[in-house]
């Protein structure tokens, strides 16, 4: 992934004194636990962090509707002096920043994933490939143009605007048509000059079925030991690009 520089969340109006102060994450940041580590996206900067569970646990109950914990916290109270440290740590680095009543409510991550395309048992014929040609090479194109020129958080922003909220853009009866469509852009990818990478193949098979009004998610994840990043595009609980078992060694971080 590459990155783009950022500015630092400014300490504003919202700043409160150490002993009542909340968080919340800055903009532009997703996170989720994989038991052992609590591991940060950082869009803009197009990065990953990781802090210990047990040291973001003691930070949890001033942070704004974290829910990442394996405790359960009513009220904040005062910081502990490592815990303090560590919160002012994460402002520097840009992931938490000072709470603002008001602030937009993370979107939701779909529902796990339970399917993919083998386990589907539905087919198409190649023949209905050749009507889709001129769509998939479109998709491909404009992805491979928009992974060069933008930098990644611009192509989620752009993504999510026409993206509705999770829960509303599924329909049950366009699930065989997005199986059937997601068929035909396998079937003429190799035929794209372009080596495949998860990001690429992700973003470009989204646009194609946006643009079909098939509301797919673009799900990030990542996982431990070693460290890997990786994305894939759901429909549902179906997996579109990926084998259902590689998809679970991955832990959502981000749905676009």
């Amino acid at each position: 992934m590459r990155g783009s520089r950022r500015a630092s969340p400014s300490r504003s109006s919202c700043q409160l004194d150490r002993d009542s102060i909340v968080y919340q994450l800055a903009p532009n940041i997703f996170a989720c636990t994989t038991g052992r580590n609590c591991m940060f996206l950082d869009l803009r900067q197009d990065r990953y962090l990781s802090v210990p569970q047990e040291q973001m646990d003691t930070l949890a109950p001033q942070i704004h509707d974290w829910q990442l914990s394996a405790h359960d916290y009513e009220t904040p109270g005062s910081l502990s002096s490592t815990a303090a440290q560590l919160a002012d740590d994460l402002v520097a680095a840009g992931i938490l920043c000072p709470y603002c009543k008001g602030s937009e409510r993370r979107p939701a991550l779909p529902p796990p994933a339970t399917r993919d395309l083998a386990s589907m048992g539905i087919s198409t014929r190649s023949a209905a490939a050749h009507g889709h040609w001129g769509g998939t090479l479109s998709a491909l194109i404009s992805a491979d143009i928009a992974l060069r020129v933008l930098p990644l958080w611009r192509i989620v922003g752009r993504i999510s605007s026409q993206v509705p909220p999770v829960g509303m853009g599924f329909r049950t009866d366009r699930l065989t048509t997005a199986v059937m469509l997601a068929q035909c852009f396998h079937e003429i990818r190799p035929w794209f000059p372009r080596n495949y990478l998860c990001l690429f193949d992700s973003l470009a098979l989204t646009l194609f079925l946006l643009r079909r009004d098939i509301h797919v998610r673009w799900i990030f994840g990542v996982r431990e030991d070693p460290f890997a990043a990786h994305c894939w595009v759901q429909y549902g609980d179906v997996v579109l690009n990926e084998y259902l078992d590689r998809s679970r060694l991955y832990t959502p971080v981000m749905a676009v």
